[in-house]
């Protein structure tokens, strides 16, 4: 395998990775919240300074890895990672539990920023490596309650976070020496020359973006990191034991989890604003379905969101690898993933604060429709445009 095959799969693993020790916590405190004698939503509160720093320190890893090394931002991302998960099962009481909950999101937020970044110089602008590397972050996603349930119920909570902290350390160590040194940086060698577009078309994407990016960072944390307790809800016979919970949760992610790799494909060979307005009519009535159905009805809408919402992340790095030339693109990515996951970071008090024992979720989705109405919008307006206007080729 060449160097850049191999740097390729190591980002892949990172993106399975990533998103896989996000949502350990948000399966646990279905057992941990009334083992400290406090409900769902105080529990899921304890997780808002983890996805502060997800999005807030997006930024800086995404200037490190454009101005130190790309690649060695990953290894800190893998040896990091794996520290704070085993340090959060070592912690003894809420607080230091919050406290290491955070510093995983600190390591976390390395990933998106510089793994896409390091991911565009090896692959170019490809919608069928873009999908690839979305369906593991996607089944990470997908792993992470079925396995979290199943060790909480056999081991303990503990070990839900320390054996994946263990795997990330050797995933690390092996990274540091199988990818030299170099792999997938920037090319900087015209940086001096190139300029950011400013025709109508950049202006527009840079709009659409934007609301898209923002309102799309609600409506992906809140649907990932609720599943499980609307699995819980949904199907109450279920709650006694977490492993079928997870399980189900996992289901319903990979019901998603694919779609990435076919939008990927279908990018390449349809306009990607065709694509864009399904995505985003999608989304739209899968959050009204899980405010006002019921049951296996609410699931399965659950679903139509998921497949929506993985979906839109292809879109959205794609737009931003066709547009940002090499040099800058990590950057780019800091401020397009800081826009999302700083708005996506308000999610936690959010559903903590609407979720209510007689109305469970409901509410929360009721007004994350609000959102997905804006990406709809979004989607929309940008149809129209690139109706008189095709898009601009990939920057490279």
């Amino acid at each position: 395998m060449s160097n850049g095959g191999r740097a390729f799969a190591f980002i892949n693993a990172a993106h399975f990775c990533d998103h896989y020790v996000l949502l350990v916590y948000p399966t646990a405190v279905l057992t941990l919240a009334p083992l400290f004698g406090i409900g769902y939503g105080a529990g899921i509160a304890i997780t808002t300074g983890t996805f502060v720093c997800f999005g807030l320190l997006s930024l800086p890893a995404g200037w490190l890895g454009d101005h130190w090394s790309r690649r060695n931002m990953l290894g800190v991302f893998f040896l990091g990672s794996g520290a704070a998960m085993i340090l959060t099962a070592l912690t003894q009481g809420i607080w230091s539990l919050a406290a290491a909950l955070t510093l995983v999101g600190l390591f976390a937020a390395i990933y998106h920023p510089v793994g896409t970044a390091m991911m565009s110089t090896l692959k170019g602008a490809s919608g069928r490596a873009f999908g690839l590397n979305g369906v593991f972050g996607n089944l990470g996603v997908a792993a992470a309650p079925l396995a979290t349930g199943a060790v909480v119920q056999m081991l303990g909570w503990r070990w839900a976070f320390a054996l994946p902290g263990i795997a990330l350390l050797c995933i690390g160590l092996a990274y540091l020496a199988l990818v030299p040194a170099g792999t997938g940086e920037a090319v900087r060698k015209a940086a001096a020359g190139e300029r950011y577009d400013s025709s109508p078309d950049f202006a527009l994407i840079a709009v659409v973006l934007a609301v898209t990016v923002a309102a799309g960072g609600f409506t992906f944390n809140t649907v990932t990191i609720t599943l499980p307790e609307l699995v819980a809800e949904e199907a109450p016979r279920l709650q006694a034991m977490p492993v079928l919970v997870g399980g189900l949760a996992t289901l319903i992610y990979l019901a998603g989890a694919m779609t990435q790799i076919v939008v990927g494909k279908l990018i390449d060979a349809i306009a990607i604003e065709r694509i864009y307005i399904t995505i985003g009519s999608l989304q739209l009535a899968g959050f009204i379905g899980v405010a006002t159905l019921h049951g296996s009805a609410a699931l399965i809408a659950a679903a139509v969101i998921l497949a929506a919402v993985y979906g839109q992340v292809v879109v959205n790095d794609l737009l931003v690898a066709r547009t940002i030339p090499d040099a800058f693109r990590a950057r780019a990515y800091a401020v397009r993933y800081l826009l999302g996951f700083t708005a996506a970071a308000s999610v936690v008090p959010f559903v903590a604060w609407l979720h209510s024992p007689e109305y469970g979720l409901a509410p929360v989705f009721a007004v994350m429709s609000l959102f997905a109405a804006a990406i709809a919008a979004s989607a929309l307006t940008y149809w129209v445009r690139m109706r008189k206007r095709p898009l601009a080729q990939p920057a490279e």
